[in-house]
């Protein structure tokens, strides 16, 4: 209703009084500067509108407002609604996400991820006539593809282990994402004590997109070593009886412990990955929106972004994650090496070969990761979107 003139604080709090007799749950009218009242109503007590009518009406000393303001029960006052707390279906929203994001990525590169992994278990040097040009790298990642080829069978060599990568990747970017997105939400909330998670800072941005990458690795690791061995062993594809066969094998060389090889070194190695990776495309993408006022970054950004950041995040910790990869694919056929722990790996690695050896495979991992990691950000996005969770 509209007066034709100021309203007193008494009408308002009658106002607010009779509302709340329906109830409705809803607060008083809003006051604007002048005064004056409209019938556009709060969302509930407790909500800032109804805490600015409430404090315009304690400010009030008059008389005749006295009763009313004294009526008033302090304990009708709700704390303060949490800025950053989401409910539990937007976990979920979050899980089924991220998840959808980590299937489409690694199915579009698992060629990429093949010849990574047969590049870095393999441990022998080119031979010295074949210089360190750019030339001499590309005709050995050329060596890598013909031998897949020709000793897995064909084209569909280049996926083996993708059903099980897939297995493996849908709770793992499921989880990432859902503990990148809820450690955001508790950093602005206690830490950076801002409303909205989109402006935390840089480093907590950082820091959320390791623990991100912490928890989703410690869900799927024994996952993670068992496809790195199917992926080491050579000759043709058997599909899932090969899977069979592998984990059979793990297990009868030493049990569970087989399958977390290199827990530690993987611990280490993807808290400043994913750190890197999910802190730098949040920085890009919050910073484009603000340069060019708008809320979303187009697809082409969003893949820019998150091909940059992945290929960043994996070259900056490329040595530990080949260290990790080769413990866990040691014994078998493809890398039939043994070692005791991380000192032995890695000792072992830069007699053989060198520095150069660390960086072994690095090529193919951008060429994965890059893409990898833009079209599971362009997924994600778009997955959050239509499931209405931001």
């Amino acid at each position: 209703m509209m007066l034709p003139r100021r309203a007193t604080p008494t009408e308002i709090w009658k106002f607010y009084q009779v509302h709340k007799k329906f109830g409705d749950g809803r607060g008083a009218a809003r006051v604007d500067k002048d005064g004056d009242l409209t019938a556009s109503f709060p969302k509930a007590p407790g909500s800032p509108e109804h805490s600015t009518v409430a404090g315009f009406l304690r400010k009030h000393d008059h008389d005749d407002d006295k009763n009313a303001l004294d009526s008033y029960d302090d304990d009708e006052d709700l704390e303060e609604e949490p800025l950053v707390t989401e409910g539990r279906h937007e976990a979920w929203r979050f899980l089924i996400a991220g998840g959808i994001a980590g299937t489409v990525s690694r199915t579009v590169t698992a060629p990429f991820d093949r010849l990574k992994v047969y590049l870095i278990t393999s441990t022998t040097s080119p031979p010295p006539s074949a210089g360190h040009s750019p030339f001499a790298a590309a005709k050995g990642l050329w060596s890598a593809v013909v031998k897949i080829y020709q000793t897995g069978g064909g084209v569909k060599a280049f996926w083996v282990g993708n059903g099980l990568n897939v297995a493996k990747i849908l709770p793992e970017s499921a989880i990432k994402f859902v503990s990148y997105e809820q450690s955001k939400r508790f950093l602005a909330k206690y830490w950076d004590k801002v409303t909205d998670p989109a402006d935390i800072s840089s480093s907590s941005r950082f820091i959320a997109g390791g623990i991100g990458g912490i928890t989703s690795q410690l869900a799927i690791y024994g996952l993670e070593t068992l496809k790195t061995r199917v992926q080491s062993e050579l000759g043709p594809s058997q599909g899932w009886r090969a899977v069979r066969d592998t984990a059979r094998t793990m297990w009868a060389q030493g049990g569970l412990r087989t399958y977390y090889r290199g827990l530690t070194l993987g611990l280490v190695g993807v808290f400043p990955y994913s750190a890197i990776d999910m802190g730098t495309y949040e920085t890009l993408k919050v910073a484009y929106c603000k340069s060019m006022k708008t809320d979303e970054p187009p697809v082409y950004a969003v893949l820019t972004f998150g091909a940059l950041s992945g290929s960043i995040g994996a070259a900056s910790v490329y040595p530990i994650n080949l260290l990790r990869t080769r413990l866990q694919a040691a014994g078998s056929s493809g890398h039939p090496h043994q070692y005791s722990g991380f000192m032995d790996v890695l000792q072992t690695t830069l007699r053989n070969e060198g520095w150069r050896g660390l960086y072994k495979g690095l090529l193919p991992s951008i060429l994965k990761v890059g893409p990898a990691v833009g079209v599971s950000w362009i997924v994600y996005e778009d997955a959050k979107r239509r499931l209405g969770v931001s």
